[in-house]
């Protein structure tokens, strides 16, 4: 839904009619059409005041009349008998037949009733009818004068279509005069909103589980180690949804949400695996190759079993499944990808990151002597 918004109705109707035909050429987008009806038929009565006057007619006889003939007079003067008997009042009103009503002459045929004295008179003596074209409907945003031209998306994504679209409004837009402007609002805008609130969510969950972590491990670099395999997920869940032609969706980044927190916790079983060898004086290296070598198993079985759950969901099978299937893509390709990440990055990035940690030394026993002692 675009919206041509302004006080120059010409000028946006121009520009409104232009953005309608371009969007026609728009591939993927159907039904395009202005929403606003702007030449519904209408026939205007129209009195002679100065003759009205001359025969003693006012404007309430001929509209009293009119309404009469239309059946319209039960709206504005409500007419009820009420009876007595049953308590039960009913509207009464005159109406001339519609059969016989069957042209504009037979309108101003009408007898309009003098006031005062009941004397009739026909309609044509004091009025005229000419026919016109007037708007169907009246659009306003903030008061001003609005055209909407409205289309339907078919075999081909919103995003890709809200962007021809928006370079159309922007190429448009530079012929509106100032104060007018275009908008383009509709389910496009919802789209574009409900991406921005879960994009940061995704962010928002990244920061949390890096807070947690921080607080769990004690450290600022261990967490930064965890999480060095997320952005690896979250490659995965793209390109999981690009190979199966998958268009970016809410329920996709809800499933990125979901790889966010199945990858960070697989992570943190490597990455804490291994400060646990480092404090116990195992360097870096081989303390990243025993937690990775260690953690294999666990790993693999939590990716395993949730890939196996939700590849169902994920193949879109039975009828509606291919409103979650974006989700179930998504949680594959991130966990596919995320998993090697967390058996191969995780454990390279805290090599790294941890070498040049010194290895506590190891704890002696009372009466031990050290192993370097000369007997």
């Amino acid at each position: 839904d675009v919206r041509v918004i302004g006080r120059d109705v010409p000028g946006n109707l121009a520009v409104a009619r232009e953005l309608e035909q371009r969007m026609r050429d728009i591939p993927g987008v159907v039904d395009t059409a202005l929403l606003q009806a702007l030449d519904l038929p209408e026939y205007r009565v129209e009195v002679d005041r100065i003759r009205a006057m001359q025969l003693g007619v006012t404007q309430q006889d001929a509209t009293n009349a009119i309404l009469t003939v239309l059946g319209s007079a039960g709206t504005v003067t409500p007419n009820l008998w009420a009876d007595a008997r049953m308590g039960i009042s009913y509207n009464v009103q005159l109406q001339a037949p519609p059969l016989t009503l069957d042209s504009m002459e037979t309108l101003l045929n009408t007898p309009v009733s003098i006031s005062g004295t009941g004397t009739p008179i026909l309609l044509r003596n004091i009025a005229s009818v000419r026919e016109q074209r007037v708007p169907a409907s009246i659009s306003r945003v903030t008061l001003a004068p609005t055209f909407n031209i409205v289309g339907n998306v078919q075999g081909r994504d919103l995003g890709s279509v809200y962007r021809e679209l928006d370079a159309v409004r922007a190429e448009l837009g530079t012929r509106l005069k100032p104060g007018n402007r275009m908008e383009i609002v509709g389910q496009s805008r919802s789209m574009r909103s409900a991406y921005a609130e879960l994009a940061s969510g995704i962010v928002i969950a990244a920061v949390l589980v890096f807070l947690v972590m921080v607080v769990n491990f004690q450290s600022w670099s261990a967490p930064l180690v965890a999480l060095s395999g997320l952005p690896f997920a979250l490659a995965g869940a793209a390109i999981g949804l690009r190979l199966t032609a998958t268009p970016l969706s809410v329920p996709a980044l809800m499933g990125m949400i979901m790889v966010v927190g199945v990858s960070t916790a697989n992570s943190v079983l490597v990455t804490s695996f291994a400060m646990n060898l480092l404090r116990e004086g195992v360097n870096a290296v081989e303390a990243a190759a025993q937690a990775a070598a260690t953690r294999l198993r666990p790993v693999l079985m939590t990716a395993s079993a949730m890939i196996i759950g939700i590849l169902p969901m994920a193949l879109g099978l039975g009828e509606g499944g291919e409103q979650n299937a974006p989700l179930g893509r998504a949680v594959v390709g991130g966990l596919a990808l995320g998993t090697l990440a967390t058996l191969i990055i995780v454990p390279v990035v805290f090599a790294l990151a941890m070498a040049r940690r010194t290895p506590a030394p190891q704890r002696l026993e009372v009466g031990a002597a050290p192993s370097s002692a000369v007997g």
